[in-house]
């Protein structure tokens, strides 16, 4: 029988529903033995069932079925999971217009071999931090062989691999284990999502505890595009003939009855907002009266923002509810915790294995151990000089200057603070013990420094903002990061006067932050010439004085936020200036040298609903080529234009006639194949 419980790794099986008009549907499937699949099918109308005039199966081993319910025998030694796909057609018998609507869910066989395959995936940190995935194996069993195909035509034989993908998109992924005798094959696959979230996307998973091991208490979870929500509807199945409604639930297994149950929640979500409903199901094996076996099982992931090297924090996956664990790092040293964190003091490969056990008054108990390699990581060094003009600060003599030099690492498409380093002696800087990354180095002159006010804090190599800074890949030791400080340029005096106040959020895409203070705020000229700059108050206020009359640019800088300029004009009728300027948050996906505004803005898309065509109004900051692609709610591309667009506002027309009812996501992409903007409309 195949232990589904690893389903609560994270690893959730879910159901997504395409909603057509007010219908949808569901379905559920009974396993008759390891091949042979019952299905039955459920069609809603108006937020009723009803029977539809026709149930259409794709059962994702290229054939198909036709009915409510089906049966279906799959072929021996294939794959343990198959996306199988539910369509039905709905009339109503007021108007006769016809609703199709469709699902799909993974359908899980029963394991014939001696191990599970299962993983995970994430964004990783890189050149190409939109397209590059670092896979991690979570399999079960003894299994010493892997094949990942990635589907894009690419394959592996690690057991962890990193894999950049040549575009964004969906991709059929597939990890396939075996061990060399023969006794253990499995395969898992899942849909990856390269650079987007899948639209309308939702899941779920469930805790339960037990005292007795006869009556349960079952806990659900749902989520909705990735973030936690509280569902319409929980529905469970028990798995021997029970079933009851509700967020937390209790049930009591028959005492005679001793084994599994296949405890199934199904989540029913609808958004007010897209008209749009999500249906999810995750489903875990539940052990009763104590027959439970206990299988180890854990997962490793090394903390790259730690500044003490190779430190390693580890997960216990293990099943079978274990009461005491022993870990050995393979470097003579211990633990006894579930999740600890160890350091590896010296380079190389680690077998790590970790040993479980459960004992109880009741004789069932159980101890299994696993083992798994674990490499370290590469570190290494850098440094450099701050130059003030011709040579750095205080070398070869005093100048009166202290300053500090702040990192920042690149890290899984954000921009995250690393270390901060005080430095006067020689001009020089260093940083030891950075893990194998990509960097940026910032240097500022202190408050109390004789030069403070004559050079801009600068990034490495010679850049006042963050997202035009030189990238520096750590990938061996350099001390020749040496930072040019840009000097400021005297102003000379006048009656102008601007003021303004910082905000940071605002849009449905903005992060609010908390602090708002020591900002940077840049004044350029209107040629675009740092002129000086000053830095934010408490409350966010900032001020330039004396300032001659004249175009001026100002905008805030600070690591990883984006920034909109604003044009000042100081004339003799109107001398002052109050603005507002605003910074915000968003994923930070590569470093190139954009303009001060966002490349392209989306300012309104109409009409929504829509019929024929659809019309995209943009602001864009320089010309520039741009993707614009339209997904529906599974991730599969409809629509994907490439568009040169000047600086300026634009209105873009799309096609959308061909498409059916339901709901869409508009996405915008640099030429880097980037994510920039995206909305959702209806049709």
């Amino acid at each position: 029988m195949k232990n589904i419980i690893l389903i609560i790794t994270l690893i959730i099986t879910s159901l997504n529903t395409s909603k057509a008009g007010d219908c949808f549907n569901f379905f559920s499937y009974v396993l008759e033995d390891s091949l042979t699949v019952t299905f039955s099918g459920e069609a809603f109308y108006a937020g009723m069932i009803v029977q539809a005039d026709s149930y259409t199966w794709d059962f994702g081993d290229g054939t198909t079925g036709e009915g409510q319910t089906v049966t279906h025998t799959y072929a021996p030694y294939g794959p343990d999971v198959y996306l199988v796909y539910l369509t039905t057609i709905s009339t109503d018998s007021i108007t006769g217009e016809p609703c199709e609507a469709f699902s799909y869910q993974e359908v899980w066989l029963e394991n014939q071999f001696d191990c599970q395959a299962m993983f995970f995936y994430f964004p990783l940190d890189s050149l190409n931090p939109c397209l590059t995935y670092q896979f991690m194996d979570v399999s079960w069993g003894n299994y010493d062989s892997w094949l990942w195909e990635f589907g894009d035509g690419t394959s592996s034989t690690l057991q962890n691999p990193v894999h950049l993908f040549a575009d964004t998109g969906v991709y059929n992924v597939c990890l396939n284990i075996w061990d060399s005798v023969g006794t253990c094959q499995s395969t898992y696959c899942e849909d990856v999502f390269v650079g987007f979230y899948p639209p309308g996307y939702c899941d779920n998973f469930f805790s339960y505890y037990s005292e007795d091991n006869l009556t349960f208490t079952f806990i659900g979870q749902a989520f909705y595009n990735g973030l936690p929500v509280v569902a319409n509807d929980y529905y469970w199945d028990f798995g021997d003939g029970n079933t009851a409604e509700g967020l937390s639930v209790t049930h009591t297994y028959d005492n005679a009855g001793t084994g599994t149950y296949d405890v199934c929640l199904t989540t029913f979500i609808f958004d007010p907002l897209f008209q749009d409903s999500c249906i999810a199901q995750s489903c875990q094996e539940v052990w009763v009266n104590n027959q439970i076996e206990c299988i180890a099982n854990f997962m490793t992931i090394l903390d790259t923002n730690n500044l003490q090297p190779n430190v390693f924090n580890f997960y216990d996956l293990s099943i079978g509810d274990p009461m005491s664990w022993f870990w050995d790092f393979g470097d003579g040293s211990f633990s006894s915790e579930q999740n600890p964190v160890h350091q590896y003091f010296e380079s190389g490969d680690y077998q790590v294995c970790l040993s479980i056990e459960r004992g109880d008054t009741t004789g069932f108990g159980c101890f299994d151990d696993t083992c798994m390699i674990v490499s370290t990581a590469n570190y290494f060094n850098m440094g450099g000089f701050a130059f003030a003009g011709d040579f750095p600060i205080n070398n070869p003599s005093s100048t009166g200057d202290t300053a500090i030099a702040l990192l920042y690492r690149i890290n899984g498409g954000f921009i995250t603070p690393v270390d901060s380093l005080a430095f006067y002696e020689y001009g020089y800087y260093w940083f030891t013990g950075l893990i194998e990354s990509n960097y940026l180095v910032k240097i500022n002159l202190t408050t109390g420094s004789q030069h403070y006010s004559d050079y801009f804090p600068t990034y490495y190599h010679n850049k006042l903002r963050w997202d035009l800074a030189t990238v520096i890949p750590m990938t061996e030791d350099n001390f020749d990061i040496n930072t040019l400080l840009v000097p400021t340029i005297e102003v000379e005096h006048g009656p102008g006067q601007i003021t303004g106040n910082l905000t940071i959020g605002g849009g449905d895409f903005l992060f609010v932050r908390d602090n708002i203070s020591d900002v940077e705020i840049l004044l350029l000229d209107s040629e675009n010439q740092p002129l000086t700059f000053t830095l934010t108050d408490e409350m966010g206020y900032f001020s330039f004085t004396d300032l001659p009359l004249g175009t001026y640019k100002l905008m805030a800088e600070s690591t990883g936020m984006y920034a909109i300029a604003v044009t000042v004009e100081l004339t003799t009728s109107n001398p002052s200036a109050n603005i507002d300027l605003e910074i915000f948050e968003n994923n930070v996906f590569i470093i190139e040298e954009p303009p001060f505004e966002k490349e392209i803005i989306i300012k309104k898309i109409y009409p929504n609903p829509v019929s024929d065509n659809l019309y995209i109004d943009l602001h864009v900051s320089s010309p520039k080529q741009f993707l614009i692609k339209i997904n529906n709610i599974l991730g599969s591309e409809l629509l994907s234009k490439k568009i040169y667009l000047d600086k300026g506002d634009h209105t873009v027309t799309l096609p959308v006639s061909p498409f059916k009812k339901g709901v869409y996501l508009l996405t915008i992409l640099s030429k880097e194949d980037c994510f920039i903007e995206s909305q959702r409309f209806i049709k």
